[in-house]
């Protein structure tokens, strides 16, 4: 990003383990998914899986864009964390026990789930970390398809035009 210094800054963002389900460029449809202009039948899971894995794409790329800036950009996934996005989930008969039971017993606390997060933002030691994904206070492997320049570019380009950071393409 021209013109832009910064003595440091950091850009934490949180993504999911679930953005490691896709496994192939071909499943993601960034142009139309972005516009909420689904052509293909998706489930609530596989659109949770997809933005996940734009979170990343995301974080890589706005890495590229800061490269000598002072500013770092890390992803990280906060684990199972017992907040109120469940309750949706639990009306559902059997469905709902299991998540309720599930969450009640397994997930983290919003204090426990926020560590990570916190830790990236104000670890001295993690000052001129940048491009890592992290779970649980540690580094973490990141998906093959996170790593996709050509993919990352084209979120970020389609980003831009859909906030009007970059003109609509004009067609003839």
């Amino acid at each position: 990003m021209p013109g832009l210094q910064a003595a440091c800054g950091r850009v934490v963002t949180l993504s999911s383990v679930g953005h490691t389900w896709i496994k192939d460029a071909k499943d993601l449809d960034l142009e139309n998914d972005l516009k909420f202009q689904y052509t293909r039948p998706l489930r609530t899971l596989e659109i949770y899986t997809a933005t996940k894995l734009m979170n990343v794409l995301f974080t890589n790329e706005l890495h590229r864009k800061l490269q000598g800036t002072g500013v770092t950009a890390n992803c990280l996934q906060p684990g199972v964390v017992n907040t109120d996005i469940f309750n949706p989930m639990t009306s559902r008969v059997w469905y709902g026990i299991f998540i309720k039971i599930y969450v009640r017993f397994y997930a983290k606390s919003i204090a426990e789930g926020a560590q990570t997060s916190i830790l990236l933002a104000a670890s001295e030691t993690l000052e001129k970390v940048s491009v890592k994904y992290f779970d649980n206070c540690k580094e973490a492997e990141c998906s093959s398809l996170a790593w996709d320049e050509g993919l990352a570019k084209k979120l970020w380009e389609i980003s831009e035009r859909l906030v009007q950071l970059q003109p609509e393409e004009q067609t003839i």
